[in-house]
């Protein structure tokens, strides 16, 4: 009788430690992982659209009588903006977020702001004659702060 009492103690409490681990890592992935992994992508698709975006710079301005590139270049501009936002919207969504940044895995709320400010910049220097420098300098400072290639 002992023996089936501590037989059955044991099975409890590995049932009971699977069940609590088994919740832990549930919550862990479905509140911070995943905002995690989101905000991991919103990076992956910033630095995809620099580099697609990179040769649009410069070809159309106000004064353009080409539709095909104003509206190519008109497209870039506003898939940058929906970047600029969608970051700073999935940022609000990550839990933890002054933990996070202390263990430098998410940057502060004023860097992301700031990235978000360049990127909406460079949406608006698409349609400037001359925005090379202008360009390079906020494109650098977006790739230092998100620490994208």
């Amino acid at each position: 009788m002992n023996e089936t009492l501590t037989i059955l103690k044991s099975t409890s409490f590995t049932i009971l430690s699977a069940t609590v681990i088994l919740v832990i890592s549930q919550f862990l992935n479905n509140f911070l992982f995943a905002a995690l992994k989101e905000y991991q992508t919103i990076k992956g698709k910033i630095s995809y659209t620099l580099i697609y975006t990179g040769n649009l710079y410069g070809i159309a301005n106000a004064k353009s009588k080409k539709n095909d590139i104003t509206q190519t270049v008109n497209d870039g501009a506003i898939e940058l903006r929906k970047l600029a936002c969608s970051l700073i919207e999935i940022h609000q969504t990550i839990p933890f977020k002054q933990l996070l940044t202390i263990l430098h895995i998410v940057p502060s709320v004023e860097k992301i702001k700031k990235v978000s400010g360049n990127i909406i910049g460079l949406s608006n220097l698409l349609f400037e004659d001359d925005p090379w420098d202008d360009m390079n300098e906020k494109y650098i400072e977006i790739k230092d702060l998100l620490n994208i290639l």
